[in-house]
């Protein structure tokens, strides 16, 4: 009767494994990364549609306008109030002002590189408060001659010659193209959304409540 030998791999064969499992890794672990990032921007834009949800909450309660326009506690809004904490009784979750994915602000990653800014409950640090991912800009909306403590409004219209669409001082191709977007309430930069390294913004819109991604190039703020 014969007996069978035992026989391991030789050192080829595992070279030959090792290289064919490392040409794998090569190849998907970008794939993989690139879809994670996708899912992170999926569940910032998720966040910004219940964000919405919550902001047409508010203005029913409120005669139609918007919540008040942040007010900074330092000068890099890394601290704020008002603004997103009027809108927190209305969110089901504090999460939803937060996208794990923005992790720039203001497109300078020396500022604010938590990716979010405190939004107290008052003007004064109390040390009760959420976290908020997105710039809120509601103000943009107001009517002329442009009072910052005016809230906007939900419904307002772009094209109304009285409104302060372009007070952030934005060129008429701008203007144009904000008009287009049907004007954000609200936008986030982010970073890379794949592996060339293409930045862009979310960006909440106040027309029907739709949240789109742009290449950072082509937004009007």
């Amino acid at each position: 009767m014969l007996k069978l030998r035992n026989r391991g791999f030789t050192l080829i064969e595992l070279l030959v494994v090792i290289a064919i499992i490392a040409i794998l890794a090569a190849i998907l672990f970008p794939v993989f990364a690139q879809a994670r990032e996708r899912a992170r921007l999926s569940t910032c834009i998720s966040n910004l549609k219940q964000v919405y949800t919550a902001i047409v909450m508010y203005a029913d309660d409120n005669r139609g306008f918007l919540p008040p326009r942040p007010r900074a506690i330092d000068p890099n809004f890394n601290s704020q109030y008002n603004g997103w904490w009027n809108l927190q009784p209305y969110a089901k979750t504090d999460g939803i002002f937060l996208c794990k994915k923005a992790v720039k602000w203001n497109g300078d990653p020396g500022v604010n590189n938590r990716g979010y800014s405190r939004v107290y409950a008052g003007p004064q640090a109390t040390g009760n408060f959420l976290k908020a991912s997105y710039h809120f800009w509601p103000h943009v909306y107001a009517k002329l001659p442009y009072d910052p403590e005016t809230p906007a409004r939900l419904d307002v219209d772009l094209d109304d010659p009285a409104i302060a669409l372009n007070n952030m001082g934005l060129t008429p191709a701008k203007l144009q193209r904000a008009k287009e977007l049907g004007g954000p309430l609200a936008t986030c930069l982010l970073h890379s959304i794949n592996i060339r390294g293409d930045e862009g913004i979310v960006a909440l819109m106040i027309k029907g409540g739709n949240v789109r991604f742009d290449a950072a190039d082509k937004y009007p703020w």
